[in-house]
C-alpha cells in the first residue's frame, strides 16, 4: 500500500464518493489508489482543472457535503483559482488536492527552474479558508482531518492541500488512522443565537407594520427552508430571496415573493422599500441584493442573522445582530413564538403582500405575452417551467443567463433547485457545474441555461458528458454577442461592437455524440424539450434570441429614459 492508497482510505472516512479532476504524472499514486478502491470513489476526469473545481462546487451545493477536486503541480494548481474563488465567495465547502515538487527541489521552484514549479499555495491562499503542505506521510491524516474540519466549520468554504511528489510515491508505513466521521457534511455544528437576542427580534417583528425577511445563501447552506417558511406563515412576513437564497420557499407560497435585487423583480424592490423592518437571514449584503448597497434604508430597523459574526454590521448599521446557524436559530425563534404568542392577525399586511405577489405574476405574464420577432429569454423560461418537474435542477452560467434563471425559473417546491455562479460571477461556470449537479442529483433532470459567449468557455466538457453517460439538457440563448457588455456599451457610449460569430451549436453537440436541436419558436422548443426528456443522452437546444432583452432592472430603466446618464454595472 502506498500513500495514494492511504489518501483514498482517509477520503472514504470523510464520506467522499466522487472526485473531479485532471490527472498529472505527480498525482498518479492518487489515481492508482482510486482504482484500487473497487469503485468506492468515482473519478470524473474533466477537460480543465478550473472546470473540476466548478463541478465540485455544484456537487457540494446539491449534496450538502464537501466537494473534492484534484490537479497536478503548477499549471493544474493555478487553474484552480477561479473555481476556488467561486467557492470562497459563495461559502461553499470544497477540498482541492494537488501535487507538488519533490521536497529537495524546493530551491528550484523559483521561475520554474524545476518543470512546472511555482508558488502555487501562495496563489490559492486568498481563495481558501486554509491551505497545507504534506511534507511527510505521518502528517497526512492530520492534514486531511484539518482540511475537512476547516471546510465545514462555521462559515463554510474551500481548503487546499498539496502533497510533495516524493511523499506521494512512498510506501505507507503502518495502519491508516481512524478519523472523525462528521467532517464530510455541513453544517457540522448548529449554534443557536442567544435567547435574549431571539426574543428581542421576535418583539420587533411582532410590533412591525410591514416587516420583510430577506433570505440569502446562508439560509440555503443551513437547509433552513422548513423553518423560514413556518416562521413566515406564523408572523405573516413576505420572504424575498437573493440569487443563492432562491428556493428557500416555493414560488406559489403566499409568502414567497421571489428574487430581490438589481437583477430581480420590481414588486420585490417596492416591497422592501416600503418595509419598516428588514430581517436579513444568512445574508452577506452583496451588491446585487442591496441595489448597490442602497437597501436597507436608513429609516428601517435592521435585524441580521448570520453564522459569521463579521458579516453583521459590516455594510449596514444593525439594530439587532444574531450570530448563529440559520436553521437552529429560526427554529428556536418559531418555537418561542408559538409557545408565547398568538399568531398575529394582520389583514392589511396580507393585502400588501398579496398585491406585491400579483404585481410579480402580472409582470411575468406581460413579459411572456409581449410580441417579438424572435424567441425571448422570458418565453424560453415559460416553456421550461411548463416541462420541468419539482425535483429538477436548473444550472445557469454567469451574466444574463443567471438573471433569467433566478427571476423567471419557477421553484415548485422548496430546496436548492437553482445553481448560479454568484461567488465570482465568472463565465464558464455553467457546463462544468451542470456536470457536478448531474453526478450529485439522485432524482430529477439537470438543465443548463447559458449564453453563446459563456458556453464557448467550456465547450470541451461536452466530451465529459458523453464519456460518462451523464444527462444534461443544455439551452443556449444565442444573441451572437457579449450581451452584458454590449448593453453597457450602448447605454454609456452609444456604440455596439461586441458581436460574436454565428455558431451552429446543435451541430457542435452532435459532433460530440450528443443530441442537437435548433428552435425558432415556443412550439419547437417545447417539442425539443419533450424529445430531450425521452433520450438517455445529453442534448443541446440552440435558441436564436435577441440582444435587447435584459433581466437587469437598471438597464431597462436607463434605456427607457435615454437621458445620457452614465450607467453603473448593475
Amino acid at each position: 500500500m502506498h500513500v495514494g492508497d492511504a489518501l483514498v482510505n482517509l477520503l472514504l472516512q470523510m464520506k467522499v464518493d466522487t472526485v473531479f479532476g485532471v490527472p498529472g504524472g505527480q498525482t498518479l499514486p492518487f489515481y492508482d489508489g482510486i482504482q484500487n478502491s473497487n469503485g468506492k470513489i468515482r473519478h470524473i476526469t474533466m477537460r480543465a482543472e478550473k472546470n473540476a473545481a466548478y463541478a465540485a462546487v455544484a456537487y457540494a451545493r446539491i449534496k450538502n457535503k464537501v466537494g473534492v477536486c484534484d490537479a497536478t503541480v503548477g499549471p493544474g494548481a493555478t487553474e484552480f483559482t477561479s473555481g476556488l474563488g467561486e467557492a470562497y465567495n459563495s461559502s461553499t465547502p470544497i477540498f482541492a488536492l494537488f501535487s507538488d515538487l519533490p521536497l529537495d527541489w524546493e530551491h528550484l521552484r523559483d521561475h520554474g527552474n524545476a518543470s512546472q514549479g511555482c508558488y502555487q499555495l501562495d496563489m490559492v491562499k486568498p481563495f481558501t479558508k486554509w491551505t497545507g503542505r504534506v511534507t511527510s506521510q505521518k502528517a497526512l491524516p492530520d492534514m486531511i482531518r484539518n482540511a475537512f474540519l476547516k471546510a465545514v466549520s462555521g462559515r463554510p468554504g474551500p481548503t487546499a492541500l498539496s502533497i510533495h511528489e516524493d511523499v506521494f510515491k512512498q510506501e505507507w508505513s503502518g495502519n491508516v488512522p481512524v478519523l472523525p466521521t462528521d467532517l464530510g457534511t455541513f453544517p457540522r455544528h448548529r449554534v443557536t443565537a442567544p435567547k435574549d437576542q431571539i426574543e428581542k427580534t421576535l418583539t420587533i417583528l411582532l410590533n412591525a407594520e410591514k416587516p420583510v425577511l430577506v433570505a440569502g445563501g446562508g439560509a440555503m447552506l443551513s437547509q433552513a427552508e422548513e423553518e423560514i417558511t413556518a416562521l413566515a406563515e406564523f408572523l405573516t412576513i413576505p420572504v424575498l430571496q437573493t440569487f443563492t437564497g432562491r428556493g428557500v420557499i416555493p414560488d406559489d407560497h403566499p409568502m414567497g415573493i421571489g428574487m430581490m435585487g438589481g437583477i430581480g423583480t420590481l414588486s420585490a424592490k417596492q416591497l422592501v422599500e416600503e418595509a419598516d423592518v428588514v430581517f436579513l437571514v444568512g445574508f452577506k449584503s452583496g451588491q446585487n441584493s442591496t441595489f448597490n448597497w442602497e437597501i436597507p434604508l436608513t429609516r428601517q430597523t435592521v435585524i441580521h442573522l448570520d453564522i459569521d459574526e463579521a458579516e453583521i454590521g459590516r455594510v449596514f448599521l444593525t439594530d439587532v445582530g444574531l450570530v448563529g446557524d440559520v436553521k437552529a436559530t429560526i427554529g428556536e425563534m418559531l418555537r418561542f413564538a408559538q409557545e408565547n404568542h398568538q399568531r398575529p392577525q394582520v389583514p392589511q399586511r396580507q393585502q400588501w403582500i398579496d398585491r406585491a405577489k400579483k404585481q410579480w405574476q402580472d409582470f411575468v405574464q406581460q413579459e411572456i405575452a409581449a410580441e417579438s420577432d424572435y424567441l425571448k429569454p422570458q418565453q424560453v423560461m415559460d416553456v421550461l417551467n411548463q416541462v420541468t418537474n419539482p425535483e429538477d435542477v436548473l444550472v445557469c452560467d454567469a451574466s444574463f443567463a443567471s438573471g433569467w434563471g433566478a427571476v423567471y425559473y419557477k421553484h415548485k417546491v422548496s430546496g436548492r433547485k437553482l445553481l448560479t455562479p454568484r461567488g465570482l460571477a465568472g463565465l464558464g461556470f455553467g457546463l462544468p457545474a451542470a456536470i457536478g449537479a448531474s453526478v450529485a442529483l439522485e432524482r430529477g433532470e439537470v438543465y443548463l441555461l447559458a449564453g453563446d459567449g459563456g458556453f464557448g468557455y467550456t465547450v470541451g466538457e461536452l466530451a465529459t458528458l458523453q464519456a460518462y453517460g451523464l444527462k444534461v439538457t443544455i439551452l443556449i440563448l444565442d444573441n451572437r454577442n457579449w450581451g452584458w457588455m454590449e448593453w453597457l456599451n450602448k447605454l454609456n457610449y452609444e456604440k455596439e461592437y461586441f458581436d460574436l460569430p454565428a455558431i451552429d451549436f446543435a451541430k457542435v453537440g452532435e459532433g460530440f455524440g450528443l443530441v442537437g436541436f435548433s428552435v425558432r419558436n415556443a412550439g419547437e422548443l417545447a417539442q425539443a424539450l419533450s424529445e430531450s426528456k425521452k433520450s438517455d443522452k445529453s442534448s443541446i437546444i440552440h435558441i436564436n434570441t435577441g440582444l435587447w432583452e435584459t433581466p437587469v432592472i437598471g438597464f431597462r430603466e436607463a434605456i427607457q429614459k435615454n437621458d445620457k446618464v452614465p450607467v453603473k454595472y448593475l
